[in-house]
């Protein structure tokens, strides 16, 4: 199951980069009155990383008491 996961993981990584270098064109993004220019390709792959950050986040505690529950 973790190698299957894995390889989902790298195939999806794979497609947003090949998607953002195929999107190089300058946008303005706006948050908080705050302009940043930048590529739609930088965006792109902060938001998938971003992503994936939140994911971790998310299901860390579950792994840990899951953790817990299998030493005792």
């Amino acid at each position: 199951m973790t190698i299957l996961v894995l390889i989902l993981t790298l195939a999806f990584a794979i497609a947003a980069v090949i998607f953002a270098l195929q999107n190089p064109t300058m946008i303005t993004v706006s948050l908080f009155g705050y302009n940043v220019d930048g590529s739609l390709a930088l965006f792109i792959l902060l938001a998938v990383i971003m992503g994936i950050i939140i994911g971790i986040l998310v299901m860390a505690p579950s792994a840990v008491k899951r953790s817990f529950e299998l030493r005792s």
